[in-house]
């Protein structure tokens, strides 16, 4: 059940931003954005110099959820192999 709710929202969403629309919720904004050089007024898109770009900003839900992260130092892993001897072939 939960699955198919989840299916038709993210469908919703789609129909919303395939209309060039902003969508808003408490988890986050996605804003349809043009993006290209357009050679003057009269110029049209054109997929071939243009693109559009989905600009996502987190909503108020998901950033009172980023200020609970816990952070935690941890060692970084070591790097291998690790090189502690070369010789230079053309040299022997």
């Amino acid at each position: 059940m939960i699955t198919s709710v989840i299916a038709e929202y993210g469908l919703a969403i789609a129909f919303i931003l395939e209309r060039g629309q902003k969508v808003s919720t408490p988890l986050f904004t996605i804003t349809p954005n043009v993006a290209g050089v357009f050679k003057d007024k009269n110029d049209s898109f054109d997929w071939k110099r243009h693109r559009i770009n989905l600009l996502m900003n987190p909503g108020e839900e998901l950033v009172k959820a980023s200020k609970k992260i816990k952070t935690e130092k941890v060692a970084a892993p070591k790097v291998v192999p690790i090189i502690d001897t070369f010789y230079d072939v053309r040299a022997c």
